[in-house]
Order: C-alpha cells, then sequence, then structure tokens
C-alpha cells in the first residue's frame, strides 16, 4: 500500500499555490496533508508545522522555548518543493496495511487518529 496526497490545506493561507509571505524569511503556519491509499477513496490529515529558522529564532526569543515536532523548516516559501518533499515523503511510507503506512507518516506529521483507541 502506498500513500499518496489527495490535496493540502491551510486554515491560514486561502491558496497555497499562489501564497507569498509577508517577510520571506520569517513566517509559520500550519499545513494539513489529506492523504489517501493509492486508488482509495477516503481521506486523512496529516499535520505540519512550516516555518523559517529565523521564524524559530523570533519566537524562541519570545517564548525561550520551542517545540520542534512535526515542523518542516524552510529558507523560503517555495509551494512546489513542498509538494515534491511531501510527495517523496508519502511514496516512503509504504506499509501492507493503512495503519502501517499511517504510523509512518505520523512520524513527519500529526495524524488526526495519533493516539485514537477504537471501540
Amino acid at each position: 500500500m502506498i500513500p499518496e496526497i489527495n490535496y493540502l490545506h491551510s486554515p491560514d493561507i486561502e491558496d497555497l499555490s499562489s501564497y507569498s509571505p509577508p517577510n520571506g524569511t520569517v513566517f509559520g503556519f500550519l499545513l494539513q496533508m489529506m492523504v489517501n491509499p493509492i486508488g482509495e477513496s477516503g481521506e486523512e490529515s496529516f499535520d505540519f508545522f512550516i516555518c523559517t529558522p529565523d521564524w524559530i529564532k523570533e519566537k524562541s526569543k519570545e517564548e525561550k522555548i520551542v517545540p520542534c515536532n512535526q515542523m518542516l523548516v524552510v529558507e523560503q516559501y517555495d509551494y512546489y518543493a513542498i509538494v515534491r518533499f511531501l510527495t517523496k515523503l508519502c511514496e516512503s511510507c509504504t506499509g501492507d496495511t493503512w495503519q502501517e503506512c499511517a504510523m509512518k507518516l505520523n512520524r513527519f506529521g500529526r495524524w488526526e487518529f495519533e493516539g485514537y483507541v477504537g471501540q
């Protein structure tokens, strides 16, 4: 089984492909990657925080400690480079089951069902 990106979404940015940060070196935002197994319907969300090193530096001045779990650190905003990276990431997280694939992806982006215990 191979995961594939269905689409990318951000609650903070209306159009990711044409987005241009107000400050190209200091920005951070939530990116949600909607993923499904190739050839199957449905989708599940994996959340990433996209930011620059300067955003981390500024944030650490304000808050002293910045947790870096599930961050993708970029020098500049390049939508297509992010898509390429996430596509390769999905292709590398294969498994015999969707659960196995999702657990591998969860190491990089927070899976919406992380920690879920069914009945």
